[in-house]
């Protein structure tokens, strides 16, 4: 009996419409100005170099004060919690500008909402724009970095890795959008979170039983909990 009804549940895994693409990473982000930065540029357009700096991932953006903390990550149902801390870079005697250029740098740190790893943490450096000629226009503090700090935060990009959500549910099967170098025949990932990404008070194994190009397919113990759409898994 078992048996046929795991061979229905993969008939009707395996016939369910393509919908088994990853869907991005979605990150809480916080782009604060240090105390020794403010006035060096706009909030708003650290912001939006950050966020663009994101474009592949979902941004929500943090409204808090202080730093977002990792129960405020729950509650914005992320995967990531990013801070991007735009400071002044200090330099040596007499080097503290070149040309009239401000140094500068942005400290990046990501966690892993879930685990509470931290998975990145890093600093980028950058230079403003000269400023303009005495007889010209005025430039803004945001239009001194439009062009360094888009480029300086492209060649250093952020990598996270996207979320394996359960993407259809028929006991005792579950599909799940892994690919496929992924993951092989006979490995045993776990069901550990909500699609609200609010962590199970115990994990649910899942045996991978078929591997697909998007997806693949794996069998649980119907005695236990029971997996749902949108519950994300670890290996």
């Amino acid at each position: 009996m078992r048996a046929a009804a795991a061979a229905l549940g993969l008939a009707v895994l395996t016939a369910a419409p393509g919908d088994a693409r990853e869907a991005p990473p979605k990150v809480l982000l916080a782009a604060p100005i240090g105390d020794d930065a403010i006035g060096t540029i706009a909030p708003e357009a650290w912001a939006r170099y950050v966020t663009a700096s994101l474009g592949s991932y979902q941004v929500i953006p943090f409204k808090g004060t202080a730093d977002p903390s990792l129960d405020d990550c729950a509650r914005a149902g992320a995967e990531y919690v990013f801070v991007a801390t735009f400071e002044r870079r200090p330099q040596l005697p007499g080097l503290a500008t070149v040309n009239g250029r401000t140094a500068a740098k942005a400290n990046r740190i990501a966690r892993n909402c879930i685990s509470g790893d931290t998975v990145v943490d890093d600093v980028v450096d950058f230079e403003s724009d000269p400023p303009a000629p005495a007889d010209g226009a005025s430039a803004s503090s945001s239009d001194a970095w439009e062009r360094e700090i888009p480029a300086a935060l492209a060649k250093n990009p952020i990598v996270l890795d996207g979320p394996a959500r359960v993407l259809s549910v028929t006991p005792p099967l579950v599909r799940i959008g892994f690919r496929r170098e992924t993951l092989h025949t006979g490995d045993v990932v776990s069901d550990v979170a909500s699609a609200k990404n609010v962590r199970h008070p115990s994990q649910i194994p899942l045996t991978v039983t078929q591997v697909f190009d998007d997806y693949v397919v794996a069998l649980f113990d119907t005695s236990g909990p029971t997996p749902e759409r949108g519950d994300l898994v670890e290996r």
